[in-house]
């Protein structure tokens, strides 16, 4: 079959091969321009906040855990992800242990959620909020503790909320770490 281009008549080869030259174009192309974008949107926008210290995974469990509490809060789901993934592995064909030690919390907390979904009701999508402890399964030296953080957006009622939700979570998780 013959494909006439620009008063040309080309093969099927020559078609697949200029295919194959533009997609190699912008292949090399990306490795300039996406890095420099996600250098510095990642640390704006990425929705998981993380910090890292030495010290024991139960430890830093325990002080997460209390800082919740401590804070007046009810936790509501305490998750074990490390064992589920690992039970799950094999069925899944997960090619190896991710996690020396996994677990989450999810709680809410009655003023930030008020103040959030009075300021825009979407964002019930954020409650309940989760904060997160792990371990790497070749480095139980470190552990990562975090929380997930709501994008700010929408109009300013609901970006200064959002705002303070995530100040609010930060201070949790440092308060377990510091």
């Amino acid at each position: 079959m013959l494909v006439k281009i620009a008063g040309r008549k080309n093969s099927r080869s020559q078609l697949d091969l200029m295919r194959l030259v533009f997609m190699v174009a912008i292949f090399v192309l990306s490795f300039f321009t996406i890095p420099s974008m996600s250098a510095n949107a990642e640390s704006d926008v990425h929705p998981l906040h993380l910090f890292k210290v030495e010290a024991e995974f139960d430890d830093v469990k325990f002080d997460l855990e209390n800082a919740i509490v401590n804070a007046g809060l009810k936790i509501i789901y305490h998750g074990n992800i490390g064992e589920m993934l690992e039970r799950t592995g094999g069925e899944v064909g997960s090619k190896g242990k991710v996690y020396a030690n996994a677990e989450f919390f999810t709680f809410c907390s009655a003023p930030n959620s008020h103040a959030t979904m009075n300021a825009d009701p979407r964002n019930i999508g954020f409650c309940p909020y989760l904060l997160y402890v792990y371990q790497l399964a070749g480095d139980k030296d470190i552990t990562y503790v975090g929380y997930r953080r709501p994008i700010v957006g929408g109009p300013d009622g609901s970006k200064k909320a959002v705002e303070a939700l995530n100040k609010f979570l930060e201070k949790l998780v440092k308060d377990a770490i510091e």
